[in-house]
């Protein structure tokens, strides 16, 4: 179902910004800590304003990207329930090809979510149009940070090494 795949994504994109799903729960969305695990398990559906709370968590380009994964998860057998890994695989090859263009731009912003610091690394692709940008948007390590500012590491060589995993394979 496409409902669960989405959860199934959203799930790992909260994990990576969040830290947990029931701190995300609560403080976002207003609901009991097990929210997110009762909506992945398809054992709820999320009110109106909670997806609304679920779409921020996602760039424009992003939310494309995770419509194209379900898509992908429902009509091809073998890729059944694997939605969250085919978002994260395209993610992964898109930055690939986008670090490699002349138009892509990276920058990090620092933010705290629930008094929480993270640590951006944001991609964007600009077509000379107001308005008309395509981002992807990375949580990573402060060590990782400072190895691309200080030029120990390219931005080709972080996005030849994103590690994707497979949670639907356990």
């Amino acid at each position: 179902m496409a409902y669960t795949d989405l959860a199934m994504i959203a799930q790992d994109v909260i994990l990576e910004k969040y830290g947990d799903t029931q701190r995300f729960s609560t403080a976002i969305l207003g609901g009991d800590s097990h929210l997110i695990a009762d909506w992945v398990s398809g054992d709820i559906q999320l009110s109106g304003k909670q997806l609304q709370e679920i779409r921020k968590l996602f760039t424009d380009y992003e939310w494309m990207l995770c419509q194209k994964a379900i898509f992908q998860a429902q009509t091809i057998p073998e890729l059944d329930n694997k939605a969250a890994y085919i978002y994260n695989q395209a993610k992964k090859h898109v930055a690939q090809h986008w670090v490699k263009a002349d138009n892509c731009k990276s920058a990090f912003k620092d933010e705290l979510v629930l008094k929480r610091p993270v640590i951006h690394l944001r991609l964007t692709l600009n077509y000379d149009l107001w308005g008309f940008n395509d981002v992807l948007d990375f949580i990573v390590p402060a060590r990782i940070q400072r190895a691309i500012e200080t030029q120990e590491l390219d931005l080709l060589t972080w996005a030849d090494n994103l590690q994707v995993s497979d949670r639907s394979a356990k």
